[in-house]
């Protein structure tokens, strides 16, 4: 019996530790990137984009604003916004 609750503890400190390391590695601050200031200039100009497939709003808002293979590219929300896309 002594045996058994020594590992039920051993086991729920490793899930602890475990989830306490992964929950750490998630909030730890990502290095900058160099569409940091790209993306708080589209944020700042008031750029936004809904996404939903079934809202024939948002269908409009991704047709006006994407290329010929149907992706929305960078350039695009630059010339819309003003924006400096990096290079």
């Amino acid at each position: 019996m002594k045996t058994q609750v020594k590992f039920i503890i051993f086991i729920v400190a490793v899930v602890v530790l475990v989830g306490g390391f992964g929950v750490y590695s998630a909030f730890k601050s990502a290095p900058p990137s160099k569409l940091d200031g790209f993306a708080q200039c589209l944020k700042t100009g008031g750029a936004e984009f809904y996404g939903a497939f079934w809202c024939p709003h948002c269908q409009e808002q991704k047709a006006e604003g994407t290329s010929q293979n149907g992706r929305l590219t960078l350039q695009t929300l630059a010339d819309k916004t003003q924006c400096v896309l990096p290079q």
